[in-house]
């Protein structure tokens, strides 16, 4: 859906995937809600979802102070 910019639908579907935890739907929630694709721009709820990355299980995000390997 974000390819054809429907983004209600595409944020529909992130949600979904985002409640499985998927790291990569909860990114592009945070991008959908900070340029306000579909949605009133809202930096307050991007910055929920992109701290909320941080606290998958399992490593799926990257903990707090903690830098990726090179």
């Amino acid at each position: 859906a974000l390819d054809r910019r429907d983004y209600v639908v595409a944020r529909n579907e992130l949600e979904a995937a985002a409640g499985n935890q998927d790291a990569r739907a909860i990114l592009l929630l945070g991008v959908i809600h900070a340029q306000g694709l579909g949605v009133t721009p809202d930096n307050r709820s991007a910055v929920q979802w992109f701290d909320s990355i941080v606290e998958l299980p399992g490593g799926a995000g990257i903990g707090e102070g903690e830098m990726p390997d090179k």
